[in-house]
């Protein structure tokens, strides 16, 4: 891991979570393509997306990006187990965002003083 970004997570901690949290889902990711796309890895990456968004917002993007790298990666596989897979990851990625949105989200975006 670079010295910047080490720096950058220690000097601004407020962001910390949403270094530790990216770098998670990266792993996750290069775990998925190093094991050859199990179907437990996928679930896992879904799993811990849907998590990662309670705590940290730039998350989304990064789980996201990596779907769609892996998605790419699946589609030119042609391997659509694994597509199905993805699919149920992404299912419950986008729950987990729905969720949070009305439980926390919706009055702040509703509150007209902001």
């Amino acid at each position: 891991v670079g010295d910047h970004l080490i720096y950058f997570a220690s000097e601004v901690k407020q962001y910390s979570s949403d270094v530790a949290l990216t770098l998670l889902l990266v792993l996750i990711t290069f775990t998925i393509m190093d094991k050859n796309f199990k179907a437990k890895y996928l679930l896992l990456f879904g799993f811990v997306g849907g998590c990662s968004f309670w705590f940290s917002h730039p998350a989304l993007f990064t789980f996201y990006a990596a779907a769609i790298v892996l998605l790419f990666i699946i589609i030119r596989r042609k391997d659509w187990n694994l597509f199905m897979w993805l699919c149920i990851a992404g299912i419950i990625a986008t729950t987990s965002i729905t969720i949070n949105y009305f439980v926390s989200l919706q009055s702040v975006s509703a509150n007209k003083n902001l």
